[in-house]
């Protein structure tokens, strides 16, 4: 099991005893762990957890919450230092520890540490949700499952994207990356459409709309025979009540 497969089945259990895992006698701890303050600005990402280790660093609080439960940005309500503030993560489980155990760890790790306390919730969340258009989709199946993800280049100074073996949840989680111009709120994939997919995309950039030409929102519609629809659904969110700032090591 992934780490992120494993965050997001720690995910699932917390929303449904709402209680973080220091709240629970029996909630699995790290062997050895230490957070620090980073001020180096140096070092990024989530770490690894090979023999059960575990070295994120240079992330917020908010990020870290990310890796632990699995979640994405938009999903966890915080402010303040908790999202500017930047710390390092060393971290090894005990022998026999599972994969499904280091989120959890890191929950607790967390509330610990930073005297975490949070809640989730359902709440109303603006997204795009990726549908079919009428007529139906344009997609061409993937003629490579080895290679999976989106391109971007330029072509003649307007943005295209190449994306190969793409599912369409993949095609969701980047297409905020791919139009940040256009794309301002989460995407959520309610196509139905299984499989990976190989397809073209050009569009004009949200800095030269003025000039004509689509925009990224019209080509989904016209070359994949999707639509992008602005909603409101309700959706799981973590909110964080309260963060004391991690004292001098």
């Amino acid at each position: 099991m992934s780490l992120k497969l494993a965050a997001v089945a720690a995910l699932n259990m917390f929303f449904m005893t709402c209680v973080l895992p220091a709240q629970q006698a029996t909630s699995p701890h790290f062997e050895v762990a230490i957070i620090k303050k980073n001020t180096s600005g140096t070092g990024s990402g989530g770490g690894s957890t090979p023999g059960g280790q575990l070295h994120p660093a240079n992330l917020t609080l908010s990020e870290l919450l990310e890796v632990a439960f699995g979640l994405r940005d938009y999903a966890i309500i915080y402010t303040g230092w908790t999202r500017t503030d930047r710390f390092d993560v060393s971290a090894k489980a005990p022998d026999g520890a599972g994969d499904a155990d280091i989120p959890r760890m890191l929950q607790s790790l967390l509330a610990e540490d930073f005297k975490l306390e949070v809640h989730a919730e359902m709440r109303p969340q603006d997204v795009f949700a990726l549908v079919v258009a009428k007529g139906g989709p344009k997609l061409q199946p993937a003629a490579d499952l080895a290679t999976s993800g989106c391109v971007r280049t330029f072509i003649d100074g307007n943005p295209h994207a190449e994306c190969k073996g793409v599912t369409m949840a993949r095609f969701t989680d980047q297409l905020r990356i791919l139009g940040p111009g256009y794309i301002d709120r989460p995407v959520v994939d309610l196509t139905g459409i299984e499989g990976a997919w190989d397809f073209q995309i050009d569009w004009v950039g949200a800095a030269k709309i003025a000039d004509g030409g689509l925009t990224i929102l019209d080509v989904v519609n016209k070359q994949l025979g999707l639509k992008l629809d602005q909603q409101k659904p309700p959706a799981k969110v973590l909110v964080v009540d309260h963060a004391e700032h991690l004292q001098d090591n």
